[in-house]
């Protein structure tokens, strides 16, 4: 299995992944700082799902806060998910607790969060393995292939850079000099 590895305060997360996209790899990034781990899957350069240890991040604790599964019916479907050894997102929809749909924009919105989050690291290191994806991400009934979510990302942070930018140049400007 083909991996590369570096310093996130040399490569970033977002020159990672567009280094991927741009050259279509397949397998899985494995981003760390400190405690927290996030894993980015792609197949052809594409994300499809993205997941995180970092409290608040789960997908399941994602769906409770957003308010689109309760707490009883997100514990009652990971048990029978790992009883039956099935991705945790087919259980939710085959126990019709989310719609597949539903469930597909939860992903995609718990996704960006993720990936800003881990883009805005300024240090810790990452890894991207090549190769075969794990069964509950290929297996599962949600994919986020068709989803722009790099492309989001990159102009967030963007924003975020310019809001920031323009709010230093205005502390730096006197009342007298601003147009």
């Amino acid at each position: 299995m083909n991996s590369i590895s570096g310093d996130l305060a040399v490569m970033p997360v977002t020159d990672v992944l567009q280094w991927a996209e741009l050259c279509g790899k397949t397998g899985t990034l494995l981003v760390v700082n400190d405690t927290v781990e996030k894993r980015v899957h792609l197949k052809r350069g594409r994300v499809l799902f993205v997941s995180s240890s970092k409290t608040g991040e789960r997908l399941g604790e994602f769906l409770q806060r957003s308010g689109r599964v309760d707490i009883g019916r997100i514990q009652a479907a990971l048990t029978e998910a790992r009883n039956m050894k099935i991705p945790f997102t087919q259980r939710l929809v085959k126990m019709q607790y989310v719609s597949p749909s539903g469930l597909g924009s939860a992903v995609a919105e718990n996704a960006k969060e993720i990936l800003l989050d881990a883009a805005r690291w300024d240090k810790g290191r990452f890894e991207f393995s090549e190769g075969q994806l794990p069964p509950d991400v290929t297996a599962g009934p949600v994919s986020l292939d068709d989803e722009p979510l790099l492309d989001a990302v990159i102009r967030q942070l963007a924003g975020d850079r310019r809001g920031s930018y323009k709010r230093n140049i205005a502390f730096f400007v006197s009342d007298s000099q601003r147009p």
